[in-house]
């Protein structure tokens, strides 16, 4: 995806799941490809539930649109440090048609 089709996000250990799944689910609506970075064990799960329960608010509003992601880990580095910082980027695709959990493999 392009710049202009992404909305960048980051989610933290002490980011309210519910605040970002709203954000990201918005973003779904918007058919821009949200992507998530997390740095450390809690900002991590909160992204996973964020993800989790953006799925539940796209399938409540029936708008037709599931997510699944693909995840990476990536190093980035911040001002002021000499050092990398391991983080790991949730990139989220649409699924257009209903709910994913409905597919099944033939």
């Amino acid at each position: 995806p392009t710049p202009a089709e992404t909305a960048n996000l980051t989610v933290g250990g002490k980011t309210d799941p519910k605040l970002s799944a709203g954000a990201i689910a918005n973003a779904a609506r918007e058919r821009k490809t949200p992507v998530i970075q997390a740095i450390g064990a809690d900002a991590v799960f909160n992204a996973v539930r964020a993800i989790a329960i953006a799925r539940q608010y796209l399938r409540d509003k029936e708008d037709g649109i599931d997510l699944y992601f693909r995840l990476e880990w990536t190093k980035i580095r911040f001002e002021g440090r000499d050092e990398d910082t391991t983080a790991i980027r949730f990139t989220c695709f649409l699924y257009e048609g209903g709910d994913l959990e409905e597919v099944k493999e033939e």
